[in-house]
């Protein structure tokens, strides 16, 4: 009997509570498990007050359901307001000052300007765009012209930091260019009479070759008829017969050096004549295949000398300033040209780099009686400094006009060595501190 009495305690008391939930939520009564068990409660008094205006409510439950305007939940429970500084961001915000308080207690010594200006002050305010100034308190380094970012701000900007380390910056240039050969160092390899290519070495373009390398192998009916009569006049000679322009004959017709000496010394005409090439260089252009038949004034191949070549840069106004003083120098001692680059300008270069100075200092005299005429009139003392400018610009007219012979005729010449072109160099040197010294030296109109 006592179980049967029990369950239907428990069922009535089940309906009783069923029937007061139903009859307190119809009036609003109704506060949740939350308010029952306290929770709510807790939460919303561990939670920061909010400031700033109202910009969306929330469902009481943290729900994802949000909404404009202010509303009730289906069981009657107001939805809660959001406040500005409560919504969800990925920026890092400076704490508000009461919370700066209560969480750290050192003493605020100033305020700085946001944006690293050099303006601080004693108490709060805000600078021109409104924005407001950062507590600086004790104990913290001192930051004056530092700006920091946020991580996510820093992170969209796309900056990478690196540790610090002692190094050299260097900016690389990328700039359009054209590579020109020296028309001086260009050679065309041709025949001054008809002839047969017997053989050509196996050389094609592009392939570098030396003074003196085989080319290729011709005969030339005009060449041997030449040569038979050179040794006919070479015998004549023995008897005591004037030697005739045979000889003369096979230097016009190009033959190389060697091999009238080797016709003269072993009395025999070779059947065909090897033709070298006159210079060192790389082979521009092949014309000629084995059995051709050249023409007198034929090409054959063509040469050219690469170690000074012509480099035309497309360098933007905007980065001229990049291009510093000796960087082509540098550059070329770093490639291992170095030493060709020294030999060539160390000959003109006495002359034409104090010609640079004396210019500049032609155009000081101008500035220098203009910021300081002295006791004389402006206008006066204008003309007095345009008058030694122009000397000097004669002066500077002569010796860049010595500069370009020397250039020309003797630091183009590459087979001199270096230590011939640093001698000629110290000497030059030394002539023009000479010829300045005496003229500048003791004389009235000196200046």
């Amino acid at each position: 009997m006592k179980p049967i009495a029990l369950t239907g305690l428990a069922l009535a008391a089940i309906l009783a509570a069923g029937g007061a939930g139903y009859w307190a939520g119809h009036r609003g009564l109704a506060v949740g498990w939350r308010g029952w068990l306290g929770i709510e409660g807790s939460l919303a008094a561990n939670e920061p007050v909010g400031t700033g205006p109202v910009i969306y409510y929330q469902d009481p439950d943290r729900k994802p359901v949000y909404s404009a305007q202010p509303r009730q939940t289906v069981d009657g429970r107001p939805f809660t307001a959001v406040h500005a500084s409560q919504d969800v961001s990925f920026e890092v915000k400076p704490p508000s000052e009461e919370r700066t308080a209560q969480a750290d207690p050192k003493r605020v010594l100033y305020y700085r300007n946001p944006m690293g200006l050099p303006d601080t002050s004693p108490v709060p305010k805000k600078d021109s765009m409104g924005m407001d100034y950062l507590p600086v308190y004790e104990g913290e380094g001192n930051e004056d012209g530092v700006i920091k970012l946020s991580p996510g701000r820093i992170q969209r900007s796309g900056v990478r930091s690196e540790p610090v380390r002692r190094q050299s910056i260097v900016q690389t240039i990328h700039v359009p260019g054209v590579v020109q050969l020296d028309e001086r160092r260009v050679s065309v390899v041709t025949i001054r009479a008809d002839a047969f290519v017997q053989e050509v070495a196996p050389i094609t373009t592009g392939d570098r070759v030396t003074r003196g390398t085989r080319l290729a192998r011709i005969y030339s009916p005009e060449i041997s008829t030449a040569g038979a009569q050179f040794i006919t006049e070479l015998n004549a000679a023995a008897r005591g017969v004037p030697e005739g322009g045979a000889r003369q004959r096979l230097e016009n017709l190009g033959v190389p050096p060697e091999v009238i000496a080797e016709i003269e010394r072993s009395r025999k005409v070779p059947l065909t004549i090897n033709w070298s090439a006159p210079r060192d260089g790389i082979v521009l252009e092949r014309s000629v295949s084995d059995g051709m038949k050249m023409t007198a004034g034929g090409s054959l191949f063509r040469l050219a000398d690469i170690s000074t070549i012509w480099v035309l840069a497309d360098v933007p106004e905007r980065q001229l300033a990049a291009v510093g003083i000796g960087a082509v120098a540098g550059h070329l001692q770093h490639m291992g040209y170095g030493d060709p680059f020294w030999r060539f300008v160390a000959g003109h270069a006495p002359l034409e780099l104090t010609a640079i100075v004396i210019a500049g200092g032609a155009g000081l005299q101008l500035g220098l009686r203009l910021i300081a005429p002295g006791r004389k009139r402006r206008i006066d003392a204008l003309v007095e400094g345009g008058v030694i400018g122009a000397r000097l610009c004669l002066g500077v007219a002569f010796m860049l006009l010595l500069a370009a012979f020397v250039e020309a005729f003797w630091s183009s010449i590459a087979a001199v060595p270096a230590w011939g072109k640093f001698t000629v160099s110290g000497v030059l040197w030394a002539l023009v501190f000479g010829w300045l010294w005496r003229g500048g030296h003791g004389g009235g109109d000196a200046h």
